[in-house]
């Protein structure tokens, strides 16, 4: 390990660094979630889908709106009605310009909406003379009503409201594919190091076992077949140092690039010290991420768009009506200052039928929308299942890792103790140079095994965060740190 870090250091040493950051896998993580590419993409998702919700959100508020015509000039021949009924072509030139104030309250349950308004409307006459009229309707209230209609508001803010939902959750997922990526490239410049690391101590103890066996070639201790075998491995371990050394600078570069760092930034990573320790329920797990991931919400979705679309179809198969109603007063005078003196009641009530003929298209369409809420029933359900397989096979892995990893510590001291006893035996000439070689061959693969296996923990932890939104070493949901 103190090589691992020497090593760090040493590469460092070759950048002009604007700053230098020690940083642990969780500090890698935290820094890329507010600084890598990928955690700011996800970000402007979020925030899109947020500002999406405030807007449908926003339409549920009473509305205020002022539209006005200032002014609306025509000048033209119109065919005009004479008082004896007939008609005659007459040049008229003419000016509108009005103001209307209104509020305007949607009903969600009814899918009908209220109303308020004040408006005032003027209309000049251009001719031999100018003669202008006010007309002001100085409240209005009434309501809007559509009867065995699809109530489009209503499902809308289902629709919405579990969109909004689905995006915050696929945030949350995101920051862990952050985390997931970070683990990945971070264990990948760890093992790149690790590599050279065990490149350097093979080179040294080659070069040694070269020089120990030409010496006893020369004295005709050994043939000529074992120098050569300690030469060539001498040369693969020198490749192998130089391989390792242009790997374990790319996987530099490549994490400094994924947590968001710049070209003369410098990073010294510090590797896990420990495990986290705790035991996995399986049921309690899986019970996080039903409730939890992103799939269950993007299936709740995908049904609730199919049965909307089932109740679109069935609304208004036979008739279906909208009543409109509003009552105020109203005033016309010559002078505005007359137009607010003893209005005048305004009532307005309208009932409006729709009744299609051609049913068989109705029916039709029906049952196109009840197959289709079949299917997407059928197909969402069938997703769950895979869904908690593959997330159940997740969480025995974990658990699996967590032992696997024990094995594979031990494993590496083993291995690097067998080494030493062989390296040992070979000076004083009891085990031949073959013997050696494969305790080295040993020793490497053990310390990659251990290296690959305390990677794929890492990663698995942070998937199974991603699956439950959970945090189960410090047992609280995630985004609460």
């Amino acid at each position: 390990m103190k090589l691992f870090i020497s090593i760090c250091v040493l590469l460092n040493l070759y950048c002009s660094a604007e700053e230098i950051y020690n940083l642990t896998l969780e500090g890698c993580i935290n820094m890329a979630k507010q600084r890598s590419p990928s955690a700011r993409i996800a970000k402007q998702e979020f925030e899109s889908g947020r500002w999406k919700y405030a807007a449908f959100s926003a339409t549920l508020k009473p509305q205020i709106g002022l539209q006005s015509t200032l002014p609306d000039f025509t000048r033209s021949i119109n065919s005009v009605v004479q008082p004896d009924g007939s008609v005659q072509f007459t040049t008229q030139n003419q000016a509108y310009s009005s103001l209307n104030l209104s509020v305007t309250q949607e009903i969600l349950p009814l899918g009908g909406s209220l109303f308020a308004s004040s408006s005032i409307s003027r209309i000049d006459l251009f001719g031999d003379t100018h003669t202008f009229y006010w007309q002001a309707s100085p409240i209005v209230v009434g309501i809007n009503q559509p009867l065995f209609k699809f109530n489009t508001l209503a499902w809308s803010a289902k629709t919405e409201r579990l969109d909004f939902e689905l995006s915050k959750r696929k945030y949350d997922e995101a920051l862990e594919d952050v985390s997931i990526e970070i683990t990945q490239k971070f264990f990948n410049y760890y093992l790149a190091a690790a590599e050279v690391e065990i490149a350097t101590f093979n080179t040294a103890v080659n070069d040694t076992i070269y020089t120990i066996s030409s010496g006893r070639y020369t004295v005709g201790k050994i043939a000529e077949d074992d120098l050569l075998q300690s030469e060539l491995a001498l040369m693969n371990a020198r490749t192998a140092l130089e391989q390792s050394r242009l790997d374990m600078a790319f996987a530099y570069t490549d994490l400094k690039l994924a947590m968001g760092l710049g070209a003369q930034d410098s990073l010294i990573i510090v590797p896990p010290q420990e495990i986290p320790d705790f035991h996995l329920d399986l049921q309690r797990a899986l019970a996080f991420i039903r409730k939890n991931h992103s799939s269950y919400i993007s299936n709740e979705l995908q049904n609730v768009e199919a049965e909307k679309n089932l109740k679109r179809t069935q609304s208004g198969r036979f008739f279906s009506a909208n009543l409109s109603a509003s009552l105020g007063f109203n005033q016309t005078a010559d002078v505005i200052g007359s137009l607010y003196d003893n209005p005048l009641d305004r009532e307005n009530v309208t009932l409006s039928l729709d009744i299609p003929l051609n049913q068989g298209v109705s029916n039709a369409r029906l049952l196109s929308s009840r197959a289709v809420r079949e299917q997407v029933r059928i197909s969402t359900k069938n997703n769950e299942q895979l869904f908690e397989q593959q997330s159940e096979y997740t969480l025995r892995e974990f658990e699996l890792l967590k032992r696997q990893l024990v094995i594979a510590a031990r494993a590496d001291t083993v291995a690097n103790l067998q080494f030493k006893v062989a390296k040992n035996r070979y000076l004083i000439g009891k085990i031949d140079i073959t013997n050696l070689f494969y305790a080295q061959r040993g020793k490497d693969a053990a310390r990659r095994t251990f290296f690959q296996t305390l990677k794929k923990f890492w990663i698995r932890y942070y998937e199974i965060r991603k699956l439950s939104h959970y945090d189960f070493f410090a047992e609280q949901p995630l985004g609460q740190n």
